[in-house]
């Protein structure tokens, strides 16, 4: 059984990966493709605009993307430490930060700046 946390899009298009990846790497974050609707990927490959699902890499640390109608769903497994929570949380802000999308998690719904201070995530008020 997994953790899931739902980002509802403010639009209906998901900016390209490697937007993603930059906003990461802006905050020392190092994210990596491993796996791309079911087939593997190379770390720096792109997926296309399409994609249905991602499963990507910070550290050791896997994380899975589901797109549905309305957003995307993250994925960990339930017995997830706190190195992949947090892992997980900082591609959640990113995906928000870029969309404009609301995250939808147990404890409430945040935008992605309530989100990071919520989780603790050192980002500057003025950060992207």
């Amino acid at each position: 059984m997994g953790l899931e946390v739902r980002i509802k899009l403010a639009e209906a298009t998901l900016p390209d990966w490697s937007a993603v990846a930059d906003l990461l790497r802006d905050h020392r974050i190092e994210v990596q493709l491993r796996m791309i609707d079911g087939a593997l990927a190379f770390p720096d490959e792109s997926p296309p605009t399409d994609w249905r699902e991602l499963r990507v890499a910070i550290g050791g640390e896997m994380i899975t993307l589901r797109r549905n109608p309305g957003g995307v769903d993250f994925v960990v497994w339930g017995n997830a430490g706190p190195d992949l929570l947090r892992a997980r949380d900082w591609v959640i802000w990113a995906l928000a930060r870029l969309t404009g999308g609301v995250i939808e998690t147990e404890s409430g719904t945040y935008t992605s700046r309530e989100f990071s201070e919520q989780k603790g995530l050192p980002v500057a008020p003025d950060s992207p």
